[in-house]
């Protein structure tokens, strides 16, 4: 029997995280903050969307699986990979 799992990490800034003078980029319009990520994300194709949509700053998913045969593990093996968002800035005019 193959038990897979996999986990997700997405980094994003909310407005709440930011204070004092590192606001400034900010409030001038150059940096934006980001919308909360979703709950729940599926994969690579739905992560690639997220990123195109500019809603993360860099993001990173871990996949493992194990293998058993009534008990003792046979075989295992992890994959990972990471996303880095566009961080879109503007001239602030």
């Amino acid at each position: 029997m193959r038990i897979d799992s996999a986990v997700t990490s997405i980094s994003w800034i909310p407005s709440e995280a930011v204070a004092g003078l590192t606001k400034m980029p900010f409030a001038g319009g150059i940096a934006h903050y980001d919308d909360p990520p979703p709950d729940v994300v599926g994969g690579e194709q739905e992560l690639t969307s997220l990123r195109d949509a500019d809603r993360f700053r860099f993001a990173n998913r871990l996949q493992g699986w194990i293998e058993v045969d009534e008990g003792p593990i046979i075989g295992y093996g992890q994959d990972g990979w990471g996303l880095l968002g566009s961080t879109t800035m503007t001239p602030g005019l």
